[in-house]
């Protein structure tokens, strides 16, 4: 578990984020936590040549309260924002 902070247009917005299920070399699935957002997401790892590993992403959140009305949007600003995902979930599992 950790927490990450994230800028939202005038706002920073504070996400706890834990895993949910983890598999060895096949699968991890997290679950972010925010005061009016939570989202699931995952990456399911599969084989795919000698040393190649194909990463498929998913991922689904939805708003809290007031704005489960603008979940479409925010969901759409967190696909633009995690193309660095990979990196980020590296960085905070070595400094654990």
């Amino acid at each position: 578990v950790w927490k990450e902070w994230r800028t939202v247009g005038p706002k920073t917005m504070v996400a706890t984020i834990s895993v949910a299920q983890f598999e060895k070399d096949a699968r991890l699935e997290l679950h972010v936590a925010a005061q009016q957002f939570a989202m699931d997401l995952g990456f399911r790892l599969t084989p795919d040549g000698k040393a190649l590993t194909r990463v498929d992403y998913h991922c689904d959140g939805k708003g809290r309260g007031f704005m489960s009305l603008f979940s479409k949007m925010i969901m759409r600003s967190v696909e633009k924002q995690d193309d660095d995902l990979l990196v980020r979930l590296r960085k905070q599992v070595e400094q654990t």
